[in-house]
C-alpha cells in the first residue's frame, strides 16, 4: 500500500528493480523463532499473513511447534472470520490496525480511501468475537483537518471500543508524498528542523495557535477519552483546562458506574 504519509511509495520509486513485497516461507520463519526461545512474538510487518494459503500453513505449524502468544499488524479490510479464526487457533493475542481518520476526505488525502468506516467497525466486531485484543491507530492534525474532524475520529474510536486507541499528530516528513504536498500547498513552510523526534508532541503545520493547542491536548487524552467514553468539546481542549478535564472524564466514568448510567 502507498499511504502518502509514509515511505512506501517513494521507496518503490527509488528502487523499482526490487520486489515490493517479500514473503518468507513459513518454515524459515518458524525456525528463526524457535532458535530464539522467545516468550512472546511481535511481528512488525505492515500487513501480516496477506496470503491465506500462507496463513493456513503458518497457523497449523505455529500452534504445534511454537505455542507462544504473538501480535501482528493488519489493515481493517484484511480482517475476516476465516483469518480471525486462524489467528485465534495459532495463539494471536493482539492485533494492530489503523483507522487514521474517520473523515473520508482526509483518508483520501493520505491514500487510504480503500478503507471505510464499515470495514473498521466489522473488523473490530470480528476481533472481539474471537477474543483478540486490538489497538486502533489514529492520526490527528492532518493537512486541511479541523478539530471537528479529529473529534469525529475520537467518536468513532469510542464506538469501535478498541483495547487501546493509539494517537499521533501528523508530521510532514521530507520525501514522502504528503510531506512534499505540504510544501507545495503551503501547508508547511519550515525547513524540517522544527519537526520533533516524536509524533506525539505538536504540529509544525501552518495552523492557528488555537488548533495547535487543541491537538497537543487531544493527543494526550485521546486514549483516556476512548476508554472512558467521553467526547470533549473543542473549548475544553486547552493546556490550562487539561487537569480539570482529566478529573471530569474520570468523575463522569465513576458516576456512570456507581449510578448505573442514570446521571
Amino acid at each position: 500500500h502507498n499511504c502518502n504519509y509514509c515511505f512506501n511509495g517513494r521507496w518503490k520509486e527509488l528502487f523499482p528493480q526490487y520486489k515490493h513485497v517479500r514473503t518468507r516461507s513459513v518454515r524459515n520463519l518458524i525456525d528463526e523463532i524457535k532458535s530464539t526461545n522467545a516468550e512472546y512474538v511481535y511481528y512488525q510487518d505492515s500487513c501480516f499473513g496477506v496470503n491465506m494459503q500462507w496463513m493456513e500453513e503458518y497457523a497449523a505449524i505455529y500452534s504445534k511447534e511454537v505455542i507462544k502468544p504473538y501480535q501482528c499488524n493488519f489493515r481493517p479490510e484484511q480482517i475476516s472470520e476465516q483469518r480471525a479464526r486462524l489467528l485465534q487457533q495459532s495463539g494471536c493475542v493482539a492485533v494492530r490496525m489503523a483507522l487514521e481518520s474517520a473523515t473520508s476526505r482526509l483518508r483520501s488525502l493520505i491514500g487510504r480511501n480503500s478503507v471505510n468506516l464499515k470495514q473498521v467497525r466489522e473488523a473490530a466486531e470480528i476481533l472481539r468475537e474471537y477474543e483478540i485484543q486490538f489497538m486502533l491507530q489514529n492520526m490527528i492534525g492532518l493537512p486541511t483537518a479541523t478539530i471537528e474532524d479529529d473529534l469525529f475520529t475520537l467518536e468513532c474510536n469510542i464506538k469501535y471500543r478498541p483495547t487501546y486507541s493509539w494517537c499521533s499528530i501528523f508530521q510532514p516528513y521530507p520525501g514522502t508524498a504528503l510531506g512534499d504536498a505540504c510544501i507545495r500547498e503551503q501547508w508547511y513552510d519550515g525547513d524540517y528542523e522544527d519537526i520533533s523526534d516524536s509524533f506525539f508532541d505538536t504540529s509544525p503545520l501552518n495552523i492557528t495557535p488555537e488548533y495547535r493547542e487543541q491537538l497537543e491536548v487531544l493527543q494526550k487524552i485521546f486514549a483516556l477519552c476512548v476508554d472512558k467514553m467521553y467526547l470533549p468539546e473543542p473549548s475544553e481542549l486547552t493546556h490550562e483546562n487539561m487537569p480539570k478535564l482529566v478529573h471530569k472524564i474520570l468523575r463522569n466514568d465513576c458516576d456512570r458506574k456507581l449510578y448505573l448510567g442514570m446521571l
